[in-house]
């Protein structure tokens, strides 16, 4: 099993398990907030939100504002999840990747919270693009690859893979105490003996200069923020980027 195979297999059926718990624990933050109302300003309808989850929180707003919102997530668990709570929002299981809506469908596409574990980032993007009409917006948050936070975190991980017998000795022991506490199928965990880097921050001015190559992009707005803050987002120029480890791209069709 090649990496992208690897990846998507373990945010289908691992990562997957966790989401739903994880996204009541963040609640509703500032930053949810501005990046909510980055899609707001743009007026759009309908919406299509990529990596939807379990529809929290950001389908549910938009659904109880009158919206109509679609979302794709490449968790069967986790769309089965939306569906049950927001029956009438139009979920689907779907890889960001090969997104199955026919070309310019949406007024916008939104992607929150999960562009790292995009194997191919600039395919899903290209994606997100194809089904967003002329004159549509496709807004979606990264993790900034040259902030030093990530320069941090891309160390740890590579330490951690360098140091295979340890790390996969820490899993499973992690994986016992969790099923012990939580009672929890063991099926639940990841098992294998495998340790694959699973979040990919992004190098921003490399993915910029290929998203300017791409004739049907008009405009493209950038908004940082500092995800350990929990703070709000702000606008901010090219020379700012690496001041921020979450960055957001506004990109006008």
């Amino acid at each position: 099993m090649n990496k992208s195979k690897k990846i998507k297999n373990y945010m289908r059926h691992v990562y997957s398990k966790d989401w739903h718990i994880k996204r009541i624990e963040y609640g509703l933050t500032d930053y949810d907030e501005s990046i909510i109302n980055l899609v707001k300003e743009t007026e759009s309808n309908p919406l299509l939100e990529v990596g939807v989850g379990d529809g929290e929180p950001y389908a549910k707003h938009f659904f109880e504002q009158g919206f109509q919102i679609y979302g794709i997530d490449i968790s069967d668990s986790l769309i089965n999840i939306a569906k049950n709570n927001l029956p009438n929002i139009d979920f689907k299981v779907g890889d960001a990747e090969n997104i199955d809506f026919n070309d310019y469908f949406f007024d916008a596409t939104y992607c929150f919270r999960s562009t790292w574990y995009f194997p191919n980032l600039l395919k899903a993007v290209n994606e997100m693009i194809r089904v967003t009409k002329k004159g549509g917006f496709v807004i979606f948050d990264l993790q900034n690859k040259n902030n030093i936070i990530h320069i941090k975190a891309i160390k740890r991980r590579k330490l951690k893979k360098n140091l295979f017998v340890l790390t996969i000795g820490l899993k499973f022991l992690k994986n016992v105490i969790n099923i012990i506490s939580n009672k929890n199928s063991y099926k639940n965990y990841d098992w294998s003996l495998n340790y694959v880097i699973y979040e990919n921050p992004t190098n921003i001015s490399e993915l910029l200069n290929s998203l300017n190559k791409i004739k049907r992009i008009k405009k493209i707005e950038i908004f940082g923020a500092n995800s350990l803050d929990k703070t709000s987002i702000k606008s901010i120029h090219l020379d700012k980027i690496n001041d921020f480890d979450r960055i957001i791209l506004r990109i006008k069709l």
